[in-house]
């Protein structure tokens, strides 16, 4: 299934496939060995792990079996619901893959693996992004789902911060955690014809912001609301 696909009058060409995470489909089955390259090659350079930490056995353990099991409904999306790889392609080649599960009130984002010689395109914001805009496209065909999450958010450790930094706090969408209030939105709002930043009620700005601290959750690191807790956009922020 091709999500985007540029112009052809374009120097390069880039298409999102969403492709089911089961070697029964012929998509899956036939770029497995890219795509696992490519896996391979993130773990090596940005995770330091050994090659014999990386091999096909753990990669299919850890990021092809899923408990989940496709199905769909009559009036939801027309992908269906369960586990999908969200293959990022330019020139022919796959150079991100994200790991995703599709169920029937949200979109949850497992795990990203990304070309190292492509990091200064930021694919880690590009793809929660693009994941965003997924989300909105799947709900205009199934209205309850509505939630995207991002998974566990871990300030201390740097490959989770960014979900806050990069994504939340520079997107027109808003956050969840589970402080005083049930949602804590960090989006910005406006008001008179300005956009002005809207400070929950519950929070106050995080310690570790420094003075150019945006509104947001969170005193300080160690008393830290987020921390280690799921981080999501809800559909009063995402729509």
């Amino acid at each position: 299934m091709v999500i985007h696909e540029d112009p052809p009058d374009k120097p390069t060409v880039s298409q999102v496939r969403l492709v089911p995470v089961s070697f029964e489909d012929p998509e899956f089955k036939s770029s497995f060995n890219q795509s696992f390259s490519l896996y391979v090659k993130y773990q090596m350079a940005i995770h330091q792990d050994p090659p014999d930490e990386c091999g096909k056995t753990e990669f299919t353990r850890f990021l092809c079996n899923s408990p989940l099991e496709a199905g769909s409904l009559p009036d939801g999306p027309d992908c269906g619901y369960g586990s999908f790889h969200q293959q990022y392609w330019l020139d022919g080649k796959i150079i991100a893959v994200g790991v995703i599960d599709i169920l029937p009130y949200c979109v949850s984002s497992v795990y990203l693996y990304y070309d190292p010689d492509y990091s200064f395109l930021s694919l880690g914001v590009y793809s929660a992004l693009r994941e965003i805009a997924f989300t909105r496209q799947l709900h205009q065909k199934s209205a309850p789902l509505s939630y995207y999450y991002m998974g566990f958010y871990i300030h201390s450790c740097p490959k989770m911060r960014y979900k806050w930094t990069k994504v939340a706090a520079r997107s027109p969408t808003g956050c969840g955690c589970f402080t005083r209030k049930p949602s804590c939105p960090t989006a910005s709002t406006r008001s008179s014809g300005r956009t002005q930043a809207r400070r929950p009620p519950c929070c106050s700005t995080p310690a570790w912001w420094g003075s150019s601290a945006p509104s947001g959750c969170c005193s300080s690191e160690t008393d830290n609301p987020l921390q280690g807790r799921p981080f999501y956009f809800d559909h009063q922020w995402l729509f």
